[in-house]
């Protein structure tokens, strides 16, 4: 019994740290950034006196971002008019300064009672801008790296899109069309979705989407002779260094009235990548040759305002049919969005909301910052995930 019970205190006195070197996980450095280019409550504009936003296209305000009285705060330089503070019950104290020009850094200090402060800054400036704690502001830094700099050490067990590249093709919605951020994907200065995704895993990547693309070769621009973004025929210029590559696209087909065609039976069949089937095959195809035992994905789109007919599914919805029988039969996987996104563009109080504003009314295709990151995003993303 002696030997037991010394052996049973050795063994809760026994170092149990479990030891881990740099090579065992990912970490990623932390920044002293305090401005989240991604957080939802960035708007267009920027703020007066009393604390109220003011329309002003060229111009951004952040989200609250907190502080503390009596300690001070950097920026990149004075505007006439650049932010303000608020109480922890959102009420507004102060405007944070008057001073007009280009000082490099200003500086602030949040005065008593100031629990948060929106700073207003160029929204051609906004992916590069930060809001740093103190009186000197960094040499370089970059918003856009808020998520990948500052989030929880990324695990390759733990995050399969950690560290890999990603490309996307597409058309105006892949390209992030009705979406503001100044940070874009090269080489087609891509914007939306894409970049969100990319740097909230640590992800590599680059944007091949172009407004009015269509899956289909032989489409024209309204001019009649300007061919348009051909999907099908555009992976040959994209990069063979890719571990995920994400199609998204179709919409404008259904509208410029495209052939659908018909889905060969056999693999070797010659496609006709003038309809929307003999297309979309061939896309799968190059890609599947093009980058072998990588993350090939499909994205069908989401409910467009007025493409749809629930009823007698005579219009888009065929379309959309066809790309799941051709996922299938490439063994592609597929996100369906047009029926899991819970955007419903088919309700004017959504598409009002959360697409485009064109005249005053929403266009019912182009998401919103809002209709992207609260419908899309986390889907697309956790999607991704499981290919």
């Amino acid at each position: 019994m002696a030997d037991l019970i010394a052996r049973s205190m050795a063994e809760e006195k026994r170092d149990k740290t479990v030891k881990i070197t740099p090579a065992d996980v990912d970490f990623v450095e932390k920044s002293n950034n305090i401005f989240n280019l991604y957080e939802k409550d960035n708007a267009v504009g920027y703020y007066l006196l009393n604390g109220a936003l003011t329309a002003g296209a060229g111009y951004y305000t952040t989200h609250h971002i907190p502080c503390v009285s009596g300690k001070q705060y950097s920026i990149r330089y004075a505007e006439t008019q650049f932010g303000a503070f608020y109480t922890a019950q959102g009420e507004f104290i102060s405007k944070i300064g008057t001073t007009s020009g280009t000082s490099s850094p200003f500086t602030f200090t949040a005065p008593t009672g100031a629990s948060t402060m929106r700073v207003c800054g160029q929204k051609n400036k906004m992916s590069s801008d930060a809001v740093v704690e103190g009186a000197i502001y960094p040499s370089s830094s970059s918003a856009s790296s808020y998520y990948t700099r500052i989030r929880r050490p990324l695990l390759s067990s733990d995050n399969p899109l950690a560290g890999k590249r990603v490309l996307f093709n597409g058309d105006s919605i892949t390209a992030g069309a009705g979406w503001p951020s100044t940070a874009v994907l090269s080489p087609r200065n891509n914007t939306g979705w894409g970049i969100v995704i990319a740097e909230r895993n640590g992800m590599s990547a680059a944007g091949y989407a172009v407004s009015g693309g269509t899956i289909a070769a032989g489409t024209y621009q309204s001019n009649g002779t300007t061919p348009r973004h051909w999907i099908c025929r555009d992976i040959v210029n994209m990069d063979e260094n890719a571990d995920f590559i994400i199609f998204q696209g179709g919409i404008n087909d259904y509208w410029l009235s495209v052939p659908i065609g018909a889905i060969t039976t056999s693999y070797t069949a010659a496609f006709d990548d003038t309809t929307f089937c003999g297309a979309l095959e061939c896309i799968f195809k190059q890609a599947q040759l093009r980058w072998k035992a990588k993350k090939i994905g499909y994205i069908v789109t989401f409910k467009v305002k007025n493409t749809f007919d629930l009823i007698n599914q005579n219009k888009s919805e065929l379309y959309w049919k066809k790309a799941r029988e051709i996922c299938e039969k490439w063994s592609v996987p597929f996100l369906d969005l047009f029926t899991s996104s819970g955007l419903n563009f088919g309700l004017s109080e959504i598409v009002n909301e959360f697409s485009q504003q064109n005249g005053g009314v929403g266009d019912g295709c182009h998401p919103t910052e809002a209709g992207y990151k609260e419908y899309l995003l986390p889907k697309i993303e956790a999607w991704m995930k499981t290919l």
